[in-house]
């Protein structure tokens, strides 16, 4: 058998016969692509970090009318967020069917869009659509998602897709006037899906203005500031306006770059679905994954298209340079990993001493991929059923419950769990002192606001035993960040939420009266008794 009866020729070079056909290709994609997705169906509540507090707050918005619990702690003030994509594109679903359902439909809308992306630019770089594209499903299951960045996992994708079809489009004043349009909903889904979107439609212009495609210096500067930049204009009129007000509301000490520890964190982030350390599948998937690339693309196996290649070293340079930590928003170095690696895939091409090698290659690919959805099913699991016992232990609190969160030491699972007491909002229209209402239309009332601290770590046994000989606090501070929000706790909670490791200590107060118990977390009752 000649390799012209095992190979046939089709868009993306040689394949497998089977895999090649016209009807067979786009199938097979789909099929990758639906296995990838699964685990964010079969597990509604296998995302940790900050998703189970964006979900309460988009139930705030689609509840407060007609709950008097809600109405007893929370307002709803819509303005300038850019970090609403849960909120524009989630809510509605809510009218048809129940919140943890239309977070799942959302979260797999959110992750579909990078390797729709990745599958986009391809076919508008290489005009096709083959086996580098799919591999884009590895980049899924990162730490942004682990750490429940939603609406930046969603804002990402969306921007390779705009890139795309800037790409796509001829330079003129249509597609100008398009842009415009569509810049303000990438800007309000997240700022920082806007800001990628610029950073590497920049580096396109500047690529094909080096390649002769863009006319002399002049003309090149003045259309792309004068036109091109006009896209920009409503996005940046917005935020300047929003800004003062959206910066009251964050930590602003929280910045630093971070150092080299930091950026090969970067780069492992998008194979690592863990967000409380670096684990050892998430290495051992970047290593895997990157020496393929690296060899595929030493030996001459995959060529990338000349219209990505600034594309993609500026995204190399946009890992490497973001900080750490910048106006109070953490984990900023760790959410642009997955950028560098879906370029190359968009842009990569088998050449045909690469065609010769597409079954090994496609072998070593479903090997990999194979090897994360055993992770990623195992871990999502655990979280489903941890979150999923918190769910249905603050359900059995009565209505509009007060709920504070402990801790007995910070372990992992203490950092991928502590904001899954915010689903007391959902079960019971109760209340959680740490939602995340400084950066959104969320907002707590007057009555409210002292007790109040969003983004808030949980408290130790120290903490508590502090807070229970104050009064509770009075007047609010003026950014919202009230660090003496669990002063007097006793008298302003209905009950604590304790995470503890397996056998771990209590609270230890008598006051408590336990409601539910689990290896990793307990919830107590608080007694109006002598404190």
């Amino acid at each position: 058998m000649n390799v012209s009866e095992t190979f046939r020729v089709g868009p993306g070079g040689y394949m497998p016969a089977m895999l090649v056909s016209a009807w067979i290709r786009p199938i097979f994609l789909l099929a990758v692509l639906v296995a990838a997705l699964s685990p964010m169906l079969l597990y509604s509540l296998g995302i940790s970090g900050d998703y189970p507090n964006h979900l309460a707050r988009v139930y705030i918005e689609h509840r407060l009318a007609g709950s008097a619990a809600l109405q007893e702690h929370f307002t709803v003030e819509w303005g300038i967020y850019p970090d609403l994509a849960m909120d524009l594109f989630m809510r509605p679903l809510m009218a048809v069917m129940d919140p943890y359902s239309a977070g799942a439909l959302f979260n797999v809308l959110s992750v579909a869009m990078l390797p729709l992306g990745v599958a986009l630019l391809s076919l508008v770089t290489t005009g096709r659509v083959g086996l580098p594209v799919a591999a884009a499903v590895l980049l899924i299951y990162g730490k942004p998602l682990a750490w429940g960045f939603i609406n930046f996992v969603f804002s990402s994708g969306l921007a390779l897709c705009l890139l795309a079809l800037w790409i796509w489009l001829r330079p003129g004043w249509r597609r100008t006037a398009l842009f415009v349009l569509l810049m303000p909903v990438l800007f309000f889904s997240h700022i920082l899906g806007f800001l990628l979107f610029g950073f590497l439609m920049l580096a396109y212009e500047i690529g094909q203005f080096a390649a002769s495609a863009r006319g002399r210096l002049s003309q090149f500067a003045t259309r792309l500031i004068l036109r091109d930049g006009l896209i920009a204009v409503v996005p940046l009129v917005l935020f300047a306006a929003s800004f003062p007000d959206r910066l009251t509301g964050l930590d602003t000490e929280i910045a630093g770059f971070g150092g080299l520890q930091s950026r090969l964190e970067a780069f492992v982030a998008p194979f690592d679905y863990d967000s409380s350390h670096v684990s050892v599948e998430g290495k051992s998937l970047f290593v895997c994954v990157g020496l393929l690339l690296v060899i595929a693309f030493r030996r001459g196996w995959m060529t990338l298209a000349p219209a990505l290649r600034p594309v993609f070293l500026a995204s190399v340079v946009l890992v490497l340079a973001v900080p750490a930590a910048f106006l109070g928003i953490s984990f900023l170095h760790i959410r642009f990993g997955a950028i560098p690696v879906a370029i190359l895939l968009a842009g990569a091409s088998l050449t045909p001493a690469g065609r010769s090698r597409a079954v090994p290659l496609f072998a070593a690919f479903l090997g990999l991929f194979a090897l994360q959805q055993v992770f990623v099913h195992d871990r999502m699991a655990d979280l489903d059923r941890t979150q999923g016992e918190i769910r249905a232990a603050v359900s059995e609190l009565p209505e509009g419950a007060r709920v504070l969160i402990g801790r007995d030491s910070l372990t992992r699972d203490v950092y991928r769990l502590q904001h899954a007491p915010a689903l007391v909002v959902i079960e019971t229209d109760g209340y959680v002192a740490n939602l995340f209402t400084n950066t959104s239309p969320v907002g707590v009332n007057a009555r409210t606001m002292p007790p109040h601290r969003p983004q808030a770590w949980p408290l130790d046994r120290n903490q508590l035993v502090h807070g229970a000989r104050h009064d509770p606090p009075t007047t609010a501070t003026s950014d919202g960040i009230q660090d003496d929000f669990y002063h007097g706790w006793p008298q302003k909670f209905d009950a604590l939420l304790w995470f503890t490791e397996p056998g771990g200590p209590g609270p230890g107060f008598p006051q408590l009266n336990l409601v539910a118990s689990n290896k990793m977390f307990r919830l107590f009752e608080i007694s109006s008794g002598d404190w």
